[in-house]
């Protein structure tokens, strides 16, 4: 007899639609499944305040870098079988009153469900667009190798201007020497300025060569530029429906109100793996 999963409808009352910090502590919070086609890992260098940080035994104080907070509930929802086609998904479709995933592999998923708590729009189709929509500073990181001046005792530099905002330097894993160190850019620009020349990489590379001449960390620097990632920044008001809730995706507080056996489980597997980065270091 020939099984055709593609047929088959699944039933899952409630989904959580992305992977960003919010979505993945509102599924742990509420023992919600998660669903996304793309995962968004905070910037390593974000902090977030965990009212309760004896929850995840950090062991030193509130703030905490979010990339290891998302580490550990995106594995929690990995041990415990809460992610949707993990690493599978490639479109997703509210169709017919169901959701449609479509696979990597040209499958098809059909999902009925009561309610989804969309924390990424971007990751659904099907959807009525927002009923408002106001652009706001996009946030840009570029990343540089340093090729000349990595050898230094900075960490962190943070400046007024939107345009090279905020610095850090950080241990090369380019190199095995780890005094070695390149650095990443945060700034904040408009649409407007990333299509002007003034605020592009090639002048980001010139300034921040600039710095390391004033800071005496070497008098010619050579950098090299690594990349550009744009985090693209709207708020977006949507409609609510009885079964579509959509959800504000920007955290920087958590309180965890959860049963002592809950925090026991995650417990038992976040021990088992580092941090990206080091919680108690001084950035």
């Amino acid at each position: 007899m020939n099984t055709r999963l593609d047929k088959h409808v699944y039933t899952i009352p409630e989904i959580v639609i992305g992977s960003c910090l919010s979505s993945l502590v509102f599924a742990f919070k509420h023992n919600i499944p998660i669903l996304f086609k793309q995962i968004k890992k905070p910037f390593m260098f974000d902090d977030v305040y965990v009212v309760d940080p004896e929850f995840l035994e950090f062991g030193r104080g509130n703030k905490i870098p979010s990339v290891f907070l998302w580490e550990k509930l995106m594995l929690y929802h990995g041990f415990y079988g809460n992610i949707v086609a993990p690493d599978l998904a490639r479109s997703i479709r509210i169709e017919e009153e169901q959701l449609k995933v479509t696979t990597e592999f040209s499958r098809l998923i059909r999902i009925k469900f009561d309610k989804l708590h969309i924390f990424d729009p971007s990751e659904l189709d099907g959807i009525e667009p927002p009923i408002d929509s106001v652009e706001k500073l996009h946030t840009v990181i570029d990343w540089f190798n340093v090729k000349k001046g990595a050898k230094h005792n900075k960490t962190n530099l943070k400046f007024k201007e939107n345009f090279l905002n905020e610095v850090w330097f950080y241990s090369s894993v380019r190199v095995p020497n780890p005094t070695y160190k390149d650095c990443v850019v945060r700034s904040y620009l408009t649409l407007e300025q990333l299509k002007d020349h003034d605020h592009s990489e090639v002048i980001c590379r010139l300034q921040l060569q600039k710095i390391f001449k004033e800071l005496n960390i070497t008098e010619r620097p050579r950098l090299e530029h690594a990349g550009r990632d744009i985090y693209w920044s709207y708020d977006e008001k949507y409609l609510d429906t009885d079964r579509l809730k959509f959800k504000n995706n920007h955290i920087d507080r958590i309180t965890f109100n959860t049963s002592s056996t809950h925090k026991g489980s995650i417990n038992k597997y976040v021990k088992l793996f580092s941090s990206s980065r080091n919680h108690t270091s001084s950035i």
